[in-house]
């Protein structure tokens, strides 16, 4: 949720939308591939804070809060 708020303000004070790249490593690339997957979305519906919250952060909670990520990806390991 860190990487989400450092995300959020940059929207609220217009920079984030001037960002041309991400890069990043270990739990941040979890955020970091869910906002570029919703980047464009974002983007059309306005860029600043408050859409930053609908398309990026609630998604993103929704996510969080009502899966198990660990059991989701057990299941899905033994493809390997």
């Amino acid at each position: 949720m860190f990487h989400l708020g450092v995300m959020k303000r940059l929207a609220e004070v217009n920079l984030l939308g001037e960002v041309k790249a991400i890069s990043t490593v270990s739990g941040g690339s979890i955020v970091g591939a869910f906002a570029v997957l919703r980047w464009q979305e974002w983007l059309q519906a306005g860029g600043d804070g408050p859409a930053f919250d609908r398309i990026l952060i609630e998604p993103f909670r929704g996510v969080v809060e009502n899966k198990n990520l660990l059991r989701q990806w057990l299941k899905g390991s033994w493809l390997w």
